[in-house]
């Protein structure tokens, strides 16, 4: 006997430790890789922000307009763990392997004798590539939540029906409908998951007693169902008929009216949503992600993602073969696929329509977090079809494509996110060298390429943050750069709004405007009364530009930094510290320091890939007079002819705040020919 005969034979034996273990590593080896790069996104800013300034209560005062039980959840969170991100992603990471052996369990149990068939839900379940938000721990760790704890419920709802004494089973069935119900408070649309429990009864009870008559079955299914109905009906009576809730989104009120006012075209918009959904969430989600997160990556970066990606389909791939290869009916008889494949569309449609009837679909553009409720329906739908209509020696390979798919995406996105939480450190560490701090009311607003900034509070929660942490609301506001946006500041109009119990009064006159225009470039606050662009600026920038207004930085104040225990560290002293502070000395009107400056940059080999960036120092050496280091910087300047155009027109108009002798030496130098 060969020692990869004894190896299998071993597997075989303890199949279930090595799927779990398997389970384990391909999570490993799919978000740890980059854990350490990743960081807060997106909605976690006005959680944090209100967290960080008010204290843990604000989350739950903030959420109580629509999901209380998350504000509670999240505070409970922060309490614990601060703004320390890692024990967050440690939580969600434990949550989601936890849920994927528990779905294996749940698979062993429903089709006893299907190891393989358990192993292939548990490790797809774990890797999911339809829902991406993994590397964003802080706000989707609620979202692991209600589905773990909604799996864990179910699990117990197998415990009850199996349990030996009736004390197990008393306890097994409180903690399911606990659980349950703490899931739907985070997250009421995982309501639909209620679906999924019923079948898992329906195939409990028939698996007790296979001879019964299917009306008599349901019967008596329906009947062991009646504490969950009881326990999620209140819930769902409570949160639609008592609770006031305050956003439109999650109002079922607004979305009733609208079906009663138009029923026939809201029912095939259901019809459509949920056919949309059922391809999203089975089919789709392993492939489009893909698409979408791969072309975003370097050569490098590709190969990397790649590389651990084979490792874990590998891995999978010969789990799968040894034991397979103890099975003894290798292939699904017809009555198990059609269970499964009932299961599996009973499950996805269930937890789509509480989606689809509120006027949201799964895209993988912006809403695959939706696919999380609905994603053990998706994969107990496409094991169906690869365990019934492939042979045995295809499957393991189909098997094996599906996890590659998966760990490359998982591992692009973190990539993706990766790129993203560092573009917002140093854009907030750089602003902290560029402004001392920003006087009160100042209305930012901006882009930046290594910043995803998807709301207005993507820039005001860290900038009040960093200048103003004592206070209770906003002191500096912002909102995305937008149409509606352009168009206030156009008509200078100041725009208001109150978003989760804070009230923001933007004042178009204190507009800053904000630019990282490429992945090259530093931050450049925009000077409206002489504003030069840089060749990558965007168009809309260009648009609000000569309404921003510098006099907006507090010169005089103390110098302030980002929240260390957020925003990392103080980065190295590059050349966007250099051109930072050179900016900030020319504002000041003290020359000697923006060239000496530029003099120490020199000495440590920095000089900036975006050209713009030598303006400062081309300004304070034409007022120093000093010809030779004009000679040196010029000609790196204006190598672009596109910088003459704002430049000269400046120059010509006598925008810049410098002498008429600087002013005239620059126009001779640079705009006469």
């Amino acid at each position: 006997m060969t020692i990869f005969v004894k190896i299998r034979e071993w597997i075989a034996r303890h199949d279930v430790l090595c799927s779990n273990i398997v389970v384990i590593l391909i999570s490993l080896i799919t978000f740890l890789p980059m854990v350490r790069q990743c960081g807060f996104y997106a909605d976690d800013y006005h959680a944090v922000y209100g967290a960080y300034t008010y204290g843990p209560e604000k989350i739950l005062i903030t959420a109580w307009i629509d999901r209380p039980g998350a504000g509670f959840t999240l505070q409970w969170l922060y309490m614990l763990f601060g703004l320390n991100i890692h024990y967050y992603q440690v939580l969600e990471l434990t949550l989601n392997v936890a849920a994927a052996i528990c779905a294996m369990w749940i698979v062993r149990k429903l089709w006893p004798g299907r190891k393989v068939l358990a192993l292939a839900v548990g490790v797809m379940s774990v890797i999911y590539p339809g829902f991406t938000d993994f590397p964003d721990a802080f706000n989707f760790v609620l979202m692991l939540m209600s589905y773990s704890f909604y799996i864990f419920s179910i699990a117990l709802t197998i415990k009850v029906l199996t349990g030996k004494t009736v004390l197990v089973r008393i306890i097994s069935a409180v903690a399911a409908a606990l659980l349950a119900l703490w899931s739907v408070f985070l997250n009421e649309y995982y309501l639909g998951l209620e679906a999924l429990r019923l079948t898992v009864i329906c195939l409990m009870v028939y698996q007790i007693s296979p001879d019964t008559r299917k009306l008599k079955l349901f019967g008596r299914s329906l009947v062991r169902y009646i504490p969950y109905a009881f326990t999620l009906g209140g819930f769902f009576i409570w949160r639609f008929f008592f609770f006031n809730n305050q956003r439109a989104g999650t109002d079922l009120g607004t979305f009733v009216n609208l079906f009663a006012n138009s029923p026939v075209y809201k029912v095939l918009t259901i019809l459509s949503g949920l056919f949309n959904n059922l391809l999203n969430i089975s089919i789709y989600a392993w492939f489009e992600p893909a698409y979408k997160y791969l072309n975003s990556l370097r050569l490098k970066d590709f190969l990397f993602c790649a590389g651990i990606a084979l490792l874990g389909a590998l891995l999978v791939f010969f789990l799968y073969r040894a034991i397979h290869k103890e099975e003894r009916d290798p292939s699904l008889n017809k009555k198990e696929f059609l269970q499964l494949l009932i299961v599996g569309l009973i499950t996805v449609i269930a937890t789509s329509l509480p989606i689809v009837f509120v006027d949201r679909e799964v895209t993988f553009s912006s809403y695959g977090k939706y696919s999380l409720s609905g994603m053990i329906g998706g994969i107990l739908i496409m094991a169906a079809l690869i365990h019934y209509a492939f042979k045995p020696g295809i499957r393991s390979v189909i098997i094996s494509f599906f996890i590659f798919s998966a760990i490359v995406t998982q591992l692009a996105v973190e990539k993706n996110m990766a790129a993203d939480w560092q573009g917002s450190k140093d854009l907030w560490w750089q602003l902290s060298w560029r402004a001392p701090s920003l006087k009160p009311g100042t209305f930012l607003t901006g882009r930046s390429v290594n910043y995803d900034i998807v709301e207005g509070f993507n820039i005001w929660g860290p900038v009040n943050m960093m200048y103003y942490p004592k206070a209770k609301n906003p002191v500096v506001t912002a909102e995305t750069l937008n149409n509606s946006l352009i168009r206030n500041v156009q008509m200078d109009k100041d725009p208001q709004r109150d978003f989760r119990t804070y009230l923001l009064n933007m004042e178009a006159s204190n507009l800053l405007v904000m630019s990282v225009p490429s992945e090259v470039s530093c931050l450049h606050l925009i000077d409206g009364d002489a504003p030069d662009y840089s060749v990558y600026d965007s168009s809309d920038i260009q648009m609000v530009g000569s309404h921003s207004r510098l006099n907006q930085i507090d010169l005089n104040a103390a110098v302030t930094t980002p929240p260390v225990a957020m925003f990392g560290a103080e980065p190295a002293h590059g050349w966007c510290f250099y051109y930072q502070k050179g900016e900030l000395a020319l504002q000041k009107g003290d020359n000697a320091e923006a060239t000496r400056l530029w003099e120490e940059a020199q000495s440590k080999d920095l000089h900036p890939d975006d050209k713009v960036e030598l303006l400062p120092f081309i300004k304070a050496y034409a007022q120093l007079g000093d010809v030779g280091a004009l000679n040196r910087l010029l000609p790196m300047f204006l190598d672009n002819p596109y910088h003459k155009v704002s430049y000269c027109r400046n120059l010509s108009e006598g925008n810049y705040k410098i002498s008429e002798e600087a002013r005239q030496l620059l126009i001779n130098k640079s705009c006469l020919n």
